[in-house]
């Protein structure tokens, strides 16, 4: 009789920590599957914000370019203008 109860309890004990251990690969992989569904969505964000910042960068490039080419039109427009009225000759 004694033997009999071991026995079912053995069985139950071991049945549970079989159980347990299924248990606890299974939970861990689907965390671990959402980890990296939250680590991705995270990347995608990041990545959302420097390609926002890189567009803004790159307008702010594209209006210094125009400035320069402008500022450069205006000097050279000046510079003929002095040149023309003889205030530069060579010495």
């Amino acid at each position: 009789m004694n033997q009999t109860i071991i026995t079912y309890i053995t069985a139950i004990g071991g049945s549970t920590l079989l159980s347990s251990f299924v248990t606890h690969f299974i939970t861990k992989r689907k965390y671990n599957i959402e980890a990296d569904g939250i680590e991705i969505r995270n990347l995608k964000e990041s990545i959302g914000a420097y390609q926002e910042i890189i567009s803004d960068l790159r307008k702010h490039v594209d209006y210094l370019e125009k400035q320069q080419i402008q500022m450069r039109e205006e000097f050279n427009t000046r510079l003929s203008e002095i040149n023309s009225k003889g205030f530069l000759t060579n010495r």
